[in-house]
């Protein structure tokens, strides 16, 4: 049974690096860490080999700071991708829109630009000026 299992963690792992998104390299953690936590009695805590040993906890550690995105407060991205920034959107919408509610707007991305942060807080932190 510990065996089939082994070979399903593998078979996944395989999987992952033939569609893209696993690097090979990582392959065998990935395996160690599904066999770890499936039979913890069967298996040790460490991975690799010689010097290159360390506990398995800390070879998950660095595997998920590298492939893990970096995530800003509000949801996006920070790592890798474009956003749009709502300096990008167009007012014209706002032809018939309240005249305070377009100087909110203007206010909140003046401080975003300003301070580097994002438009949900900038929008927030002016709301009361």
């Amino acid at each position: 049974m510990r065996e089939a299992a082994h070979q399903q963690n593998a078979d996944f792992a395989e999987g992952l690096v033939k569609s893209g998104r696993l690097k090979p390299a990582d392959k065998d953690l990935v395996v160690r860490a599904l066999d770890f936590a499936e039979h913890p009695e069967h298996y040790t805590a460490d991975f690799g080999e010689g010097e290159a040993k360390k506990p398995l906890a800390a070879a998950l550690r660095g595997f998920l700071a590298a492939v893990l995105p970096e995530y800003k407060l509000g949801g996006h991205l920070a790592k890798g991708r474009q956003t749009v920034k709502p300096a990008d959107l167009s007012a014209d919408f706002a032809e018939a829109a309240d005249p305070e509610a377009l100087s909110h707007h203007e206010r909140a991305l003046a401080l975003a630009e300003k301070e580097g942060i994002d438009y949900a807080e900038a929008a927030r932190r002016t709301a009361a000026v």
